[in-house]
Formats: C-alpha cells, sequence, structure tokens
C-alpha cells in the first residue's frame, strides 16, 4: 500500500482520470507497469532485492514465503487493481 499510495502523491491527475473511468480507456495510467519501474527505481535501502520488497509487501503472516493466499493478493496487485487487502489487525 505503501508504494501505491507514494505513486498516488506523485501522479495525482493521473490517478484521479483513471478512477473516475468505469473501464479502462487507452489514456489510463497503468498501475502494474508504474507499480513495478517505481519499485525498481526506488534507492530506499530498507531492502536489497525484489523479493525482499515482495514478501515485506505481501507476506501478511510472517512465514518469509508466499502461500497461496499471499500469492493470490500479489496476482490481483499485478493486474492493475490500485488497492489489495492488507494483514489483519
Amino acid at each position: 500500500k505503501r508504494i501505491l499510495t507514494e505513486l498516488h502523491a506523485i501522479f495525482p491527475k493521473e490517478y484521479d482520470q483513471t478512477s473516475a473511468h468505469r473501464f479502462r480507456t487507452g489514456t489510463d495510467m497503468q498501475l502494474a507497469f508504474a507499480y513495478f519501474h517505481y519499485i525498481r527505481q526506488e534507492k530506499k535501502a530498507f531492502h536489497e532485492n525484489e523479493r525482499g520488497f515482495l514478501l515485506q509487501e505481501f507476506d501478511i503472516n510472517g512465514d518469509k514465503h508466499l502461500d497461496i493466499s499471499e500469492l493470490r493478493i500479489l496476482s490481483r496487485a499485478l493486474t492493475f487493481m490500485d488497492t489489495y487487502p492488507s494483514a489483519p489487525e
């Protein structure tokens, strides 16, 4: 969620335009493209590689492995959804 929030802050107009459309158009923001290019360019030191990033973002139960439920959440995030469920509090 952190990355999507940061992308929304960088591209508020594009997010709002995309969110306003019921169906995607050719001018809508490509969220999966933006998401993964953003994390590749990110210079923050909290992870050394994408695997660590994916575990931090999607390993809800903290077992250092993505189980089937967590893979489903990752899959949903990759198919242009702008939100995904987070861990229960």
